[in-house]
């Protein structure tokens, strides 16, 4: 069960779409108790409005130079919030100090990134030019008493007579970093206290040059390896963009994350919800790379809820907190091991079986930071399904979408696609399950149902929710799992799939059938019918039904008449007798079923003369 003090962190509302998830309550009030979990889902329809309020979307403007310019821009302000990196990805700073030496011929810019330790500085953005370090004409002209290299531009743009257009000198944010010691030396200022420990920066020495400089300070940004992370499959801290390891990081990180505990991660490398488990499904071969990648920052005046709504958008993931644990589910299908029968339902299911229009979409657009491309926001070529379309009365509806720790366009677009495709799985039950199953299941989980009356057959469904509550059976309090569960297409995930968007997005028929039930403007006919003369004026009629129907209609009539005389009953009848007939004589007989919305059924027909 779902347990902890505290509070869980609300469900997420993330740009990709809708997401209903309740917040987990802990000790509800009411005529009974709930204990209970929710999924925290970012890039993910976690259940129906139906069942469950849908938050408003948040607007989003896309392809926009003010999103980029948030990320890749260098300023000075008094009050700034830190920025945090995890992967790889352009940033820009807060300068930190400036200052001028030498009659105002040299600038001194100290500009940090983030606030947590680095793994490398790859590039260098200066205005519209990017110089890579340690690649020609970006190159190291020695290093300074501490080791530190001097970074120098040998040719082209930034490069005047001498090479002393510019020095670059860049630390990691150690925690054991020295004060720089150019720095310290140029600067009366600037003394060995001044270490920026815990802080990725850069110091860069512009001389004034009209000619290198002629619109003044240029825009200065840096491509980084972001913050290294704990991988609990091998107990290493190294860089990696695996969003899972990413995820579980800003989770226990006790400066800027949410310190939790490592005994409150779910570590599993088996369990489904496991962050080792879901770490390995992340580096699981799609298209050719891994199937998941987190690529991008994000600076630290959002909530919690925020950030993680943007970490889990690059995994279509899930997380939970139950059993005292943070789970992760990363976008993947695990086979369900549970099945839920008829008798396993304690009181009547509740299903709404299509969404209502503001909860489904047949088109998604939206943006990624294209590494490619400078890491400039770009949009994304856009999943637009004519299928879906045509099944939502042509009605073009868009889910607009902000990848932002997404920087491939091919991932951008799978992302989305997995996106769409779930959004038209639609059906969702609320339902009551004995303890027996229900104990065995938690948010995140598939689950097979199997019921008869619903015509499912080990059906997959998602569990959404899931609570452990008291209940009213049969007059006494009875201890019941009560969970929403929403129906899931177990190929969303595999790399035949998304390897093949255009023909994807157009799937015509569910590869998840909804029901074995017929439609509601057909009903299935009876067969074989059989009649039996049992003598004095009797006649046995017997058929043949192999689905559930709500009625039957038995006619028949003396084979001169023309109307026939009808005997209805109910659907689980598959005999009747028909009484007070005259010998000699030759009747005809038909019947037919009724569904529940009253459509009928050809006729099986039969004669008989007695």
């Amino acid at each position: 069960m779902c347990g902890g003090g505290g509070d869980i962190i609300d469900a997420i509302t993330d740009p990709v779409t809708i997401v209903a998830a309740v917040a987990a309550g802990f000790l509800a009030p009411g005529p009974g108790f709930s204990i209970g979990a929710a999924l925290l889902a970012g890039g993910s329809v976690a259940a129906t409005a139906a069942l469950a309020p849908t938050p408003d979307l948040p607007s989003l403007t896309v392809g926009s130079d003010q999103v980029t310019q948030g990320r890749n821009v260098t300023v000075r302000q008094p009050v700034a919030p830190w920025k945090v990196c995890y992967g790889t990805a352009r940033v820009g700073g807060i300068y930190v100090h400036l200052a001028s030496t030498g009659s105002n011929e040299y600038l001194h810019a100290f500009a940090v990134f983030t606030c947590h330790e680095i793994n490398a500085f790859s590039k260098l953005f200066l205005d519209d030019t990017v110089l890579t370090f340690g690649t020609s004409p970006f190159t190291n002209s020695g290093n300074d008493s501490n080791g530190i290299g001097r970074f120098t531009v040998s040719s082209g743009d930034f490069h005047n007579s001498d090479g002393s257009a510019i020095r670059v000198k860049t630390h990691l944010g150690t925690s054991t970093q020295a004060a720089d010691a150019d720095g310290v030396s140029d600067l009366t200022e600037w003394t060995t206290n001044h270490r920026l420990r815990g802080r990725a920066y850069n110091y860069i020495r512009y001389r004034f040059d009209a000619d290198t400089f002629p619109n003044g300070l240029p825009n200065m940004s840096v491509e980084i390896q972001g913050k290294k992370v704990f991988d609990p499959r091998n107990s290493s801290t190294a860089f990696s963009n695996n969003p899972a390891l990413c995820i579980r990081d800003f989770l226990t990180d006790t400066s800027f994350g949410l310190k939790i505990t490592s005994a409150e991660i779910n570590d599993s490398a088996t369990h489904h919800g496991g962050f080792a488990y879901a770490a390995a499904r992340c580096e699981d071969t799609i298209n050719s790379n891994n199937r998941y990648e987190c690529n991008g920052i994000f600076d630290l005046s959002q909530s919690p809820k925020q950030i993680l709504d943007q970490l889990l958008t690059s995994c279509s993931g899930k997380l939970i907190y139950q059993n005292g644990k943070f789970n992760l589910y990363v976008g993947f299908y695990n086979a369900p091991t549970i099945t839920l029968t008829n008798q396993d339902f304690i009181e009547p299911i509740q299903m709404v079986t299509k969404l209502g229009r503001k909860d489904i979409f047949n088109r998604v657009a939206g943006t990624f930071y294209d590494s490619s491309n400078k890491f400039i926001v770009q949009e994304f070529d856009p999943i637009a399904s004519n299928q879906y379309k045509t099944e939502d009365n042509n009605e073009e509806i868009t889910a607009d979408v902000e990848f932002s720790m997404t920087t491939s366009s091919t991932k951008a677009r799978e992302l989305a696609l997995i996106e769409l495709l779930k959004a038209r799985q639609q059906i969702v039950m609320s339902c009551t399950t004995s303890l027996k199953q229900g104990l065995q299941l938690q948010c995140g989980d598939f689950v097979n149902v199997t019921n008869s009356r619903l015509g499912f057959t080990n059906k997959p469904f998602e569990v959404q929710e899931w609570n452990l509550s008291s209940s009213d059976v049969e007059g006494a309090p009875q201890l019941v799992c009560t969970m929403v569960l929403r129906e899931t297409d177990p190929n969303v995930y595999t790399n035949s799939v998304l390897s093949n968007i255009n023909t994807s997005k157009e799937i015509s028929t569910d590869p998840n059938p909804d029901s074995s039930l017929s439609a509601a403007n057909t009903a299935t006919a009876p067969s074989a019918l059989t009649l039996t003369n049992l003598t004095g004026g009797e006649v046995e009629a017997v058929w043949t039904l192999t689905t559930n129907i709500s009625q039957i209609q038995l006619e028949f009539k003396l084979s001169t008449d023309t109307n026939y005389t009808e005997q209805l009953m109910a659907g689980h009848n598959r005999r009747f007798t028909i009484k007070g007939l005259t010998a000699g004589q030759t009747y005809n007989f038909r019947v037919k079923s009724i569904n529940s919305v009253g459509t009928s059924s050809s006729y099986a027909t039969a004669n008989i003369t007695l």
